[in-house]
């Protein structure tokens, strides 16, 4: 039945090599940085979240992360030094 086919889903499980990344997200909207934090717990990420470009160069500074995932906003003249 197409109606069947349409509503089943086929998952991939993530590449093992993309698993257990740290992630930093920067963004100032605190609702918008935890639903990304959620989704990318599927690949098994830990996410800190911080709400500044201050406080995001401070734990850079003690730690280390795969990604960074910053609000666009912080860009327009952010980070340039």
């Amino acid at each position: 039945d197409a109606t069947e086919n349409k509503d089943s889903r086929s998952y991939r499980l993530p590449n093992k090599d993309i698993l257990y990344k740290k992630v930093l997200v920067v963004d100032n909207n605190t609702s918008a940085a935890s639903s990304l934090q959620r989704m990318i717990a599927y690949y098994h990420y830990h996410a800190d979240i911080v709400e500044t470009e201050a406080e995001a160069i401070e734990i850079l500074k003690e730690h280390q992360y795969d990604i960074l995932c910053l609000d666009s906003k912080l860009l327009e003249g952010s980070f340039e030094d």
